[in-house]
């Protein structure tokens, strides 16, 4: 069961990080309350690799939640829901009933991305679900504080300096995939252009994906020396991909993109979206410019079914668009 933001399949090119999954499939499998941290910078591949864990855990997983745009009350009671709760049963009696042979685990993503000024009371609340006998498994950065609240029995970190090799060794057979047979021109093959881009990417996950997706999109840019052309940050990267839309319709799918950048919680429906673009950009925009958004962007976004709801796939995107969106009023 998924609960919150978007229900996506697992990447089929998913590959490597058989360390992380063998420290959770272990915690998860020894029947220990509390809480597994799994932490790592934006973009290093966090939920990905929760969405592979969860396919084949070693025992239940009650729920997956996505705390992204949620407040603390949203994802405590998420998680009273999962448990076989219904409000306003307390929590803490829920849990103890679910908890008493120590039943399915929760597993709960996007912690650094809860709703604004509700990350630490989040992690506060998950604490003491946890002190009731919850078994959690939350993904989050590297911040010191939420470490702190949530006092971890295990900690799988992403970035740590012994993953370092094996992020690179990983990401490049991840971006091998997502090249697929893609030939560069001065024979570069895709083997040698996914190394390059996982190179350039500082074994980052999302940049990779990035730098990747720019490749498929624009196979003239695809000789190897132009892979140092391309920029290394997301920001750069989005700004260098719409720039290659003609004109007009740049201008629109920026507002577009700009509109989900400032909506919060689980995304925006298709009437609202066009709605919401021209209240922010003093020009009037429709469901054409939906149309025109997908086309050009979609790799953006992510789109949920029932109800049908649009939002950027990444906090990283959030960031850049606002930034950008903020630079033009």
């Amino acid at each position: 069961m998924t609960i919150g933001g978007t229900a996506r399949n697992p990447d089929k090119s998913f590959v490597g990080r058989d360390g992380p999954l063998a420290d959770l499939a272990g915690w998860l499998a020894a029947d220990t309350a509390g809480v597994a941290l799994l932490v790592g910078r934006p973009g290093s591949g966090r939920s990905a690799l929760l969405r592979r864990f969860t396919i084949d855990p070693p025992t239940p997983i009650a729920a997956v939640i996505d705390a992204r745009g949620r407040t603390a009350e949203d994802t405590r009671a998420a998680v009273t829901t999962a448990l076989g709760g219904t409000e306003p049963t307390l929590a803490s009696d829920v849990i103890r009933r679910a908890t008493a042979a120590l039943g399915p685990a929760i597993v709960i993503d996007g912690l650094d991305e809860a709703a604004q000024g509700d990350r630490l009371a989040t992690g506060y609340v998950l604490a003491r679900l946890a002190d009731e006998g919850a078994r959690l498994i939350v993904a989050t950065d590297h911040c010191v504080q939420t470490r702190r609240l949530l006092r971890p029995r295990l900690t799988v970190d992403l970035n740590a300096p012994n993953t370092v090799s094996g992020n690179h060794r990983d990401l490049s057979r991840h971006l091998a995939e997502v090249l697929g047979g893609f030939e560069g021109p001065y024979g570069a093959s895709t083997t040698l252009l996914a190394q390059l881009c996982a190179h350039r990417a500082e074994g980052g996950f999302l940049v990779g994906r990035a730098l990747a997706a720019a490749l498929r999109r624009h196979p003239a840019s695809a000789a190897r020396d132009a892979v140092a052309e391309l920029p290394d940050t997301i920001g750069g990267l989005i700004d260098a991909d719409l720039a290659l839309i003609a004109p007009a319709e740049r201008r629109r799918v920026r507002a577009m993109l700009a509109a989900l950048a400032w909506a919060e919680g689980p995304g925006l429906p298709p009437p609202l979206w066009p709605i919401l673009a021209t209240a922010l950009s003093g020009v009037r925009h429709d469901d054409h410019d939906v149309s025109i958004t997908l086309r050009h962007a979609s790799h953006y976004i992510e789109q949920s079914i029932s109800p049908t709801l649009f939002r950027l796939a990444h906090h990283c995107f959030v960031e850049h668009l606002r930034e950008v969106d903020r630079g033009r009023r």
